[in-house]
């Protein structure tokens, strides 16, 4: 019997993209960590629009601090723009961008 695992995205990625939709209407709402924490995401992420860097990565990546992260993906939570899953004890979360006709709130 073969293992299951998960296949991760190792594709040479120089681009991404995010959508205007977001920029337009939420960025606002959002602020500017929680816009930065999408971005962040938004890069990280496979074609099944998941991703899993850690907490401390996305600090580094945006010069804040932990607890500013952990807040910003609160918010972006709370508008329905990301997902997160525990993956368990010393892992890191999945998150999962949610397409935008799932958004709730503000556009």
């Amino acid at each position: 019997m073969e293992k299951q695992f998960a296949i991760r995205d190792l594709r040479h990625k120089e681009k991404f993209q995010i959508d205007d939709w977001y920029l337009n209407g939420y960025a606002k709402q959002c602020g500017i960590y929680a816009t930065g924490v999408y971005i962040s995401l938004c890069r990280h992420a496979d074609k099944e629009q998941k991703c899993w860097p850690s907490i401390r990565k996305i600090s580094a990546e945006l010069n804040i601090n932990t607890h500013m992260v952990q807040r910003a993906i609160k918010i972006l939570e709370k508008y329905n723009i990301v997902k997160k899953e525990r993956a368990g004890k010393g892992l890191n979360n999945r998150y999962f961008l949610i397409d935008k006709s799932c958004w709730v709130g503000v556009a």
